[in-house]
């Protein structure tokens, strides 16, 4: 047996719900008709690239909503909280 992480989709600049009730129906009927396994689907307000010197990294950013896609379902997984990155 092969275990491996679910694959998670990052979604950033779109803040309304309506928009990404949108985004997550198409994926939904995507992993229905390919038999996908299930995955997870987070929404961003936006990328927070951070550069310092010739280094770069993710700074602190806010996720606005993140969803379990199935084939049979979407379910809220997660509401809006600020996720925060280890810096190297």
């Amino acid at each position: 047996m092969l275990l491996t992480l679910p694959a998670v989709i990052q979604v950033y600049q779109v803040q309304d719900r309506i928009e990404q009730d949108k985004i997550a129906a198409v994926l939904k009927e995507m992993a229905a008709e390919k038999k996908l396994k299930p995955f997870k689907l987070c929404f961003y307000d936006h990328e927070n690239w951070v550069v310092d010197g010739s280094a770069g990294g993710t700074g602190p950013e806010t996720q606005l909503r993140c969803l379990r896609i199935t084939a049979d379902g979407i379910h809220d997984v997660a509401g809006q909280k600020v996720i925060t990155y280890p810096t190297p």
